[in-house]
């Protein structure tokens, strides 16, 4: 168990840039800066609006993961200084004081279809579930035998909440009994990143740092076919489009890959265009725009028809852009870097 967490921690660090300089003790931990705790000012003061264009400020590390409630009102992030936060879009306000209760890295967030339970996932090797209106605890939280959870997502049914994680498994729990469903399901052969659900709820997308995607049905798990290969490096995420006819991947070999679902086959060449890994892709509500982010600090938007960059990239980033995220209605984008800021863009 202690190699594989010094394993687990040397490979997240490493994909931060900083392993160099790191001794075996920097790596006794199950993230990157785990064991922190959050140094967010405890005032009671009313909060400052974000001013228009502004990025969010509040978080003191890296910013991991960015999630919209359904109605578009909510923004949520986490990130590794242990916590997650919560934030008016509207007012451009945080809503309240931050989450805390995972104790290291936060790496994901995710809301319920009905906006009214966010899941959250971390080091901790628990997913903890919060009543958004009582910013709160709501129930004792999900436990897992692994050293961190890495992604969280519910089915857009309302049924199920996936997780993946870094025992390179795929769990499954039924979303109101919170019992888990049938055994981890397991082929990748290293850290499962992420993953999303088909829009129909038929089909979960998992993402792995063994450079491989793949496709399971829901809510028998079992797994679809072959592994989709093609990238040559660590997948980092998955998306479906709206219609869940096609299926996008990063990966940290700085390329977008397009595939199409019912085929399985690659649609057309890689989008190249990040010059360094690509963290996150997301499809817009309409289906018609991909957004995605990478370590080299930028946001492309890629006509998806088209298959060509729209306009030029979106800057104001500092550092890696880890998670991008379309509103519900599509006039905005949400962005986490690891220049512990979050930033909406108009589109």
């Amino acid at each position: 168990m202690v190699e594989r967490d010094v394993r687990t921690a040397a490979a997240i660090v490493s994909r931060r840039g900083l392993l160099a300089g790191l001794g075996i003790v920097g790596l006794g931990v199950a993230g990157p800066a785990a064991c922190r705790t959050s140094t967010s000012d405890d005032s009671t003061s009313a909060p400052r609006p974000v001013p228009p264009g502004g990025p969010f400020t509040g978080h003191t590390e890296e910013v991991w993961g960015v999630a919209f409630s359904p109605d578009g009102g909510i923004l949520a992030s986490c990130g590794v200084d242990s916590t997650v936060r919560l934030w008016d879009v509207a007012a451009r306000v945080p809503i309240g004081r931050p989450l805390p209760g995972h104790g290291e890295s936060v790496w994901g967030v995710a809301f319920s279809p009905d906006g009214r339970i966010l899941a959250s996932c971390g080091a901790s090797n628990l997913i903890r579930l919060w009543d958004v209106a009582a910013h709160g605890l709501d129930g004792r939280p999900l436990a897992v035998q692994a050293a961190t959870v890495r992604s969280v997502a519910f089915s857009p049914d309302g049924r199920i909440l996936a997780s993946g994680d870094t025992d390179d498994l795929v769990r499954l729990w039924d979303a109101t009994t919170r019992v888990p469903i049938g055994r981890p399901l397991a082929g990748h052969t290293d850290f499962v990143g992420h993953l999303a659900f088909s829009p129909d709820s038929t089909t979960l997308a998992t993402a792995g740092w063994d450079g491989t995607a793949r496709l399971w049905r829901m809510p028998e798990g079992t797994q679809i076919g072959k592994p989709l290969n093609g990238h040559t490096k660590d997948l980092t995420s998955v998306a479906f489009s709206p219609d869940g006819e096609t299926l996008a991947t990063s990966s940290e070999d700085g390329t977008v890959r397009l595939w199409d679902v019912a085929a399985r086959v690659p649609i057309g060449r890689p989008l190249t265009g990040h010059t360094q890994a690509v963290w996150s892709a997301a499809f817009s509500p309409d289906g018609t725009t991909l957004a995605t982010g990478g370590s080299d600090a930028k946001i492309l938007l890629w006509d998806v028809a088209a298959r060509v960059p729209i306009g030029r990239p979106l800057t104001g980033h500092s550092s890696a852009v880890s998670e991008v995220a379309f509103s519900p209605d599509g006039t905005t984008l949400a962005s986490a870097s690891w220049d512990g800021t979050v930033r909406l863009w108009p589109l």
